[in-house]
């Protein structure tokens, strides 16, 4: 599969939401801007060299307009809605890049830059002070006075480092009508749906494996994994290329998934634990359940979705 076809999923997402950007959204401007910078990262043949480079410099533009810094926010916006659709005419339409005119705007922007954080202010700390213990007999009375002043809060406490710990860049994607997140340091790349060989003898998730620029992988599908119908493939169709670990094994796979939806910044406010549905439920694979943009998105953790025998099974395919 072409890089371009990758590149025009990913396109296609960035022209949907183009369409309703609103200089005033952040999360939106950023999360376009994401995409953009994906784009760029999937065109790495040097026949698409002036598409990439126009995607960097519209994602530059995006977080200018996000940081406050286009004086004619309208006017930025405009200029990356026609950048988005010279990429179109190129990756998906197959039209020559020379024949593509870019917005003569985008010349001299710089690739974006992330936001410098002021140094910190280290100030001289007091010699630590060490507390005797209070006796048993006092440390009881102080306990029915004061309930609240016991261990009952270290749980929430590591709630929130865990939460803390999960904020980060999420692929979002759907299957049916759940959505689901990956962290995006996890995925390879995106790629079309293509020819797929079955191996025998495997479980039926499996739907076999593909031929990625000389590689084969695995391709599973996350539908039937996680005890969905099957469906048939649509336009819409894909397959999420991740790396996954587990203990001493690495493996590149290929997960099939409905349709992908856009790169979202979520934040620890937004994430919570994942619900426990007692001991006959497995729900290791979710690393948490975010609320954003009026929704609920299970958040995975592309390590667990297989477990250590299976994962072991596939990398001898």
């Amino acid at each position: 599969m072409s890089e371009e076809n990758a590149a025009a999923i990913l396109i296609e997402k960035a022209s949907e939401s183009v369409v309703m950007l609103e200089a005033d959204d952040q999360s939106a401007l950023n999360a376009l801007k994401d995409l953009l910078l994906m784009v760029a990262k999937q065109l790495t043949d040097d026949v698409f060299a002036n598409c990439r480079q126009a995607a960097i410099s519209a994602a530059h533009i995006l977080q200018r307009v996000a940081e406050g810094k286009e004086p004619d926010a309208n006017g930025a916006l405009d200029i990356v809605g026609r950048t988005v659709s010279a990429m179109q005419m190129i990756v998906r339409d197959g039209q020559s890049p020379q024949e593509v005119a870019f917005p003569p705007e985008l010349a001299g922007q710089p690739a974006p830059e992330a936001p410098k954080e002021p140094p910190p202010i280290v100030t001289p700390s007091p010699p630590p002070v060490i507390a005797e213990p209070p006796p048993p007999a006092v440390e009881k009375i102080i306990q029915k006075e004061n309930p609240s002043m016991n261990t009952a809060s270290a749980p929430a406490n590591k709630t929130v480092e865990r939460t803390t710990a999960l904020a980060g860049k999420y692929l979002t994607f759907k299957l049916a009508v759940e959505e689901f997140g990956l962290e995006i340091l996890k995925v390879q790349e995106i790629i079309k749906m293509m020819d797929i060989t079955r191996v025998p003898r495997t479980p039926e998730f499996v739907r076999g494996v593909i031929n990625l620029r000389g590689k084969v992988i695995p391709v599973i599908d996350l539908r039937l994994k996680f005890g969905m119908d099957s469906l048939a493939n649509t336009e819409k169709t894909c397959i999420i290329v991740v790396q996954v670990a587990r203990r001493e094994t690495t493996l590149t796979m290929g997960i099939i998934v409905d349709e992908v939806s856009e790169v979202l910044d979520i934040t620890h406010e937004e994430i919570e634990p994942a619900p426990s549905f007692g001991s006959d439920l497995d729900t290791q694979f979710i690393l948490g359940m975010a609320k954003t943009k009026g929704s609920v998105k299970i958040l995975l953790d592309i390590n667990k979705v297989l477990a250590s025998e299976e994962i072991a099974s596939l990398t001898s395919i």
